[in-house]
This record gives C-alpha cells, structure tokens and sequence, in this order.
C-alpha cells in the first residue's frame, strides 16, 4: 500500500530489503526452511512416480531462491560492517 501511495524511493527499499532480511532471519531461527524440507520430503516419498517431476522442479527454485537470499543478507551484513566501519572512524 505505502509504495502505490508513495511511489518507489531509496527509503522505501531500504525498509523492503530490511522486512525481507528480518523475515529471513526469523524463519531462520524458528528452524521454518528444516521443517518445510521434512515435509516435503515425506510428501514426496508418497507421490507416484509420474508425479515427482515438479516437486523436483520446484526444489530448483527454492535453491535458486535460497542462494538469492543468501546473496542478500552477505551484501546486508557487509554494508552494515562498513557503516559501522566509516561511523567509527568519522567520529575519531
């Protein structure tokens, strides 16, 4: 709603990219990727044959998913140390 209202702004991305980074990292924490994984696993187990070809696609996904994820909570944390970095050495 905010951004129809507001249109896009570097302020608005930043709040995008940090509710995404803290959506992560409590999924993260409330083990949510281990317990998906579990199962679909045992879903998966109980398909006919025929019938495992998406699963298998869509596991394709969620790694290319994940690796975009990972990517962006790197490039977080390395902006984060920086700011940090320059913020203590302005300041001496």
């Amino acid at each position: 709603m905010r951004f129809r209202t507001a249109g896009p702004s570097p302020e608005f991305d930043k709040l995008e990219k940090a509710t995404a980074v803290a959506d992560g990292e409590c999924a993260l924490a409330s083990h949510v990727p281990a317990v998906s994984l579990a199962v679909q696993r045992a879903l998966v187990a109980e398909l006919p044959g025929t019938d495992r070809q998406t699963p298998a696609e869509l596991a394709q996904y969620r790694d290319e998913a994940v690796r975009r994820a990972r990517a962006v909570l790197a490039e977080t944390a390395r902006s984060r140390t920086a700011s940090q970095s320059s913020s203590s050495t302005s300041g001496s």
